[in-house]
């Protein structure tokens, strides 16, 4: 047997439509919000390993420079990929400072992550590898 809805519980299935109607739009807007932020720190993540990368790339140059001076190219800044980096060769002797930056660039060639990593090396080989306190950028 079908019941028939009087005009008074109308208004009060239209008021709980409407409660419910905007418990989801609300929800729906918090994820969307939470989903966005974590888009960003994912892209941000992958651009910052990218910077290292590239710099490890410089590290890299830097000490086959070292072990070879005719196969040094330069420290010119050095496209790779969607990012560049330098390298810089100081001292003398037997220990040299190593310095490598990588820089991820986005479709604009501005920098969005960078990265700073610095070896020192002997005769013998690697002495240390860090990276500086102030060695990672990003925008």
């Amino acid at each position: 047997m079908i019941r028939r809805i009087d005009s008074s519980e109308k208004g009060q299935i239209m008021i709980l439509v409407l409660f419910f109607l905007v418990v989801a739009i609300i929800t729906t807007a918090v994820l969307a919000s939470l989903w966005h932020a974590e888009i960003q720190m994912r892209a941000l993540e992958k651009n910052s390993l990218s910077a290292f990368y590239l710099a490890q790339a410089g590290i890299e140059d830097a000490k086959a420079c070292v072990k070879d001076s005719s196969a040094c190219l330069s420290s010119a800044v050095i496209p790779l990929g969607a990012g560049r980096y330098n390298f810089t060769v100081s001292g003398a002797g037997s220990t040299r400072n190593l310095t490598a930056t990588g820089e991820v660039l986005d479709a604009g060639s501005n920098v969005v992550a960078s990265r700073r990593i610095e070896v020192l090396v002997n005769d013998v080989g690697l002495i240390t590898l860090y990276q500086s306190p102030d060695s990672w950028k990003e925008n």
